[in-house]
């Protein structure tokens, strides 16, 4: 096995580690992943919208609809138009939305950030930064790759075939 390879297998198998344990905390939380990461995205206190959350976060937007629709009956989160937008919503946390959310992430958000600061202390933000040019480059050589949107792993080599 190559260098390569090596390296690719060890992050995988961390990742799917670090995803293991958002998976327990959830469990703990009493709550769903995708609540939990709704909930992330919107502890900031920034308003966002359903597309946005959807781009960032990587949950399919009728996933978020169902959630939000919940919410919003449930008086966690209310919805705002955004002018000049003719369907997009802005969702922000209500007070009790805001409880839910401090309850919900304030462990979470102090156990990431134990395990940051032993990080950071130890390698520095490179390692931040160096996921993050991984993630960029794999993006790259999957759209090369793949083609994009067809929602398949068709491969632009079969899709080259499949056109003579």
């Amino acid at each position: 096995m190559n260098k390569e390879r090596e390296a690719v297998l060890a992050l995988m198998r961390s990742l799917n580690g670090i995803n293991c344990v958002y998976a327990e905390s959830v469990r703990n939380f009493k709550a769903g992943e995708t609540e939990l990461w709704i909930m992330y995205a919107l502890s900031e206190g920034v308003p966002l919208s359903q597309k946005q959350i959807s781009d960032e976060w990587k949950i399919p937007r009728t996933t978020i609809n169902a959630v939000i629709k919940r919410w919003e009956d449930e008086g966690i989160v209310v919805l705002a138009p955004i002018p000049g937008r003719r369907r997009e919503m802005t969702i922000t946390l209500t007070k009790s939305g805001k409880r839910r959310s401090d309850i919900l992430l304030h462990k979470l958000f102090r156990m990431e950030e134990n395990a940051m600061a032993a990080a950071l202390d130890r390698y520095s933000g490179k390692f931040i930064e160096g996921v993050r040019f991984f993630e960029q480059k794999l993006r790259e050589e999957c759209e090369k790759e793949f083609v994009p949107g067809s929602g398949s792993v068709m491969t632009r080599a079969n899709q080259n075939h499949s056109a003579k």
